[in-house]
């Protein structure tokens, strides 16, 4: 009798979700973690998480730039945040191990030297152009400045980062249901 007690008092009582969902012939159910930031925590690992990442985020830019709303912030900006949001993926792509803070500064500085480098009037001369895929990068490269640009590029830049920046631990799948009792 006093082994059994020892041993309950060692393991932890399972919460009542616990129990409910072992009633329901779900044993595995993820449990809750203790406060609202750890059940909602996002976390890309890996090479191929941050490849479907970029893949999501081109997708969402061309449908920003099909879909017309008629809002400027959507129509335009939002494109742009997204363009911001895919260097930033791309370069975490190839730099797992670098922090965060770097991704960051280094798709912040690549994206205004480029934004920088329209005033030079180059990617408005390729526009011209007669080739079709010199046409193609003088698109993705933009060809007027504007500071809104770079406001935007830092927002796109900014959300993501504060996405894989996350403080506190990593949960492989954790669930935050609503009671219902």
């Amino acid at each position: 009798m006093e082994r059994l007690f020892r041993k309950q008092a060692l393991t932890p009582e399972p919460s009542f979700r616990a129990c409910k969902y072992r009633q329901q012939g779900r044993p595995n159910t993820p449990t809750v973690g203790d406060s609202y930031d750890e059940g909602m925590a996002v976390r890309l690992k890996s090479r191929r998480a941050w490849l479907f990442c970029v893949a999501a985020i081109i997708a969402t830019g061309i449908l920003s730039r099909v879909v017309h709303t008629g809002f400027v912030v959507l129509d335009k900006y939002l494109g742009d945040a997204l363009y911001a949001a895919m260097v930033y993926g791309i370069l975490r792509f190839f730099a797992m191990r670098s922090a965060p803070s770097t991704i960051a500064a280094c798709a912040m500085a690549l994206m205004t030297a480029l934004e920088l480098f329209q005033l030079t009037m180059i990617p408005a001369h390729l526009l011209t152009s007669e080739h079709a895929i010199t046409r193609i990068c003088a698109r993705l490269m933009g060809v007027e400045f504007g500071f809104p640009d770079l406001l935007a590029y830092a927002a796109g830049i900014g959300c993501i980062y504060l996405m894989d920046a996350r403080v506190g631990p990593i949960h492989d799948a954790p669930v935050r249901l609503p009671d219902r009792g």
